[in-house]
C-alpha cells in the first residue's frame, strides 16, 4: 500500500482529535490497521460487502472458494491485533441508513462508479461530525473511465454549493500509478 493518503492520514493524526473514524471498502485491512497504528485511542468501523456478495467477487476478483476462505481469514486475522476496529460485513447503503454515528474521519474507498459512490458520499456527509473530514479515493477526470463518478459527483455537489474540497495526487511516484488520479479532502466547516 503505497498512496499519499497515508502521508495524509499521518498529518491528520498529529494536528487533529479524531475518535470515531469510519472506513468504507475494507479490502485486505492493510488501510484500517494503519489508522489504528496512528489512531490508537480512536473506534474504527470498517465496512466491507459480505465474502458471498456478487459485488464483492468481481470487485476483488476472487472467484473460487478457497481463496475466498483464504483471503478473509487473513484479513480478521490481521484485525485480531488491533483492539480498536471493528469490521462489519454489510453492504454501506444499508449501515448508513441505519446510523446516526457521527464521524471525525471518514474514508471512502469502496466502489467508485454510480450509484454506489453517490450514496456513500451524501451518507458521509450527514454522518460527518463539525470539523471532520471525508477523504474519498481515487478521483479519475477521464469520462471513459467508470471511476469518473467520483469526480463528476464532487463536481456537481461543489457547483450546488453543498460541499467545497481539495485535490491532492495519490500517486506521487509514477512507477506506482498507471493512471492520474486524486484524492479529495473534504472539511466539515460546521462548528455546531
Amino acid at each position: 500500500m503505497e498512496s499519499e493518503h497515508q502521508i495524509l492520514f499521518a498529518s491528520l493524526s498529529k494536528s487533529q482529535s479524531i475518535n470515531n473514524i469510519l472506513e468504507i471498502g475494507t479490502y485486505n485491512g492493510y488501510n484500517a490497521a494503519y489508522l489504528s497504528y496512528l489512531f490508537p485511542n480512536s473506534n474504527i468501523l470498517t465496512l466491507e460487502l459480505p465474502v458471498d456478495d456478487e459485488a464483492y467477487l468481481s470487485t476483488y476478483r476472487i472467484q473460487n472458494d478457497p481463496y475466498k476462505i483464504f483471503f478473509k481469514k487473513k484479513r480478521d486475522e490481521l484485525f485480531n491485533s488491533y483492539k480498536n476496529i471493528q469490521i462489519l460485513e454489510v453492504n454501506s447503503f444499508k449501515l448508513i441508513f441505519e446510523s446516526n454515528k457521527k464521524f471525525d474521519l471518514i474514508f471512502i474507498d469502496g466502489s467508485h462508479i454510480y450509484p454506489y459512490v453517490a450514496f456513500d458520499l451524501a451518507n458521509s456527509l450527514r454522518l460527518l461530525q463539525p470539523n471532520g473530514f471525508i477523504i474519498l479515493d481515487d478521483i479519475i477526470f477521464t469520462e471513459e473511465n467508470k471511476a469518473y463518478a467520483s469526480n463528476h459527483m464532487l463536481q456537481k455537489l461543489e457547483k450546488d454549493k453543498i460541499l467545497n474540497y481539495d485535490l491532492i495526487y495519490k500517486n506521487i511516484d509514477k512507477s506506482h500509478s498507471f493512471l492520474k488520479s486524486y484524492i479529495a479532502v473534504i472539511k466539515n466547516e460546521i462548528t455546531s
